[in-house]
């Protein structure tokens, strides 16, 4: 019930139903949390027994940053946090995808392994930073640094949780942004990414 829009997602984006990515927490540059507090879940599907320890020691060698309307404890740990509008999450998502297509997505990825790519680009055409900001009531610089953030880590390893998929809309498109970013930095089943089974 809590998280179907991951469900759905995955099943027609990796063809399987199941919520069982992992995030390579070892080798990881960049990890975006969105709309989850993985220090009070303790990471939900993606287990963090010790969750303080854990992104504590994850910030010795990568950027953590959470988008959550609210200052989670998470977010407290957090390198970085942008609090969007609730529901809102998509629009940063789609200026980070639209910016990635037009300078820094994996070319051989895009190449090889996907469908779409101009249907996409047509998508999110309209998620420029300024609009993108507006929608999600964010300051353009903040859009402008995690977008810098992105280019330099490379692949960026998303975890969305309840604050996306029980969100009143847009769930489900916020869920494939998700997976897009990834897929466009070349991050799944990467090190660095997320390992999806």
């Amino acid at each position: 019930i809590d998280g179907t829009a991951k469900a759905l997602v995955s099943h027609l984006v990796g063809g399987f139903p199941g919520f069982t990515s992992h995030i390579d927490y070892e080798r990881a540059r960049l990890v975006l949390y969105i709309g989850v507090n993985p220090v009070v879940s303790h990471g939900h599907n993606i287990a963090l027994p010790d969750p303080v320890t854990a992104i504590r020691a994850l910030r010795s060698h990568a950027e953590v940053w959470v988008l959550d309307p609210r200052r989670s404890e998470t977010a407290r740990l957090a390198s970085r946090h942008l609090a969007p509008r609730p529901g809102t999450d998509y629009a940063v998502l789609a200026f980070l995808v639209r910016e990635l297509l037009r300078d820094g997505a994996d070319q051989d990825v895009l190449a090889g392994r996907t469908i779409g790519r101009d249907e996409l680009a047509a998508a999110v055409e309209p998620y420029d930073a300024g609009h993108a900001a507006e929608v999600a009531g964010l300051d353009v610089g903040d859009l402008h640094d995690l977008l810098a953030a992105v280019h330099q880590a490379g692949p960026v390893a998303v975890h969305t949780g309840t604050g996306v998929t029980m969100g009143a809309e847009n769930g489900n498109v916020t869920a494939w942004l998700t997976w897009v970013l990834m897929i466009l930095t070349g991050a799944m089943n990467r090190p660095g990414g997320v390992w999806f089974h």
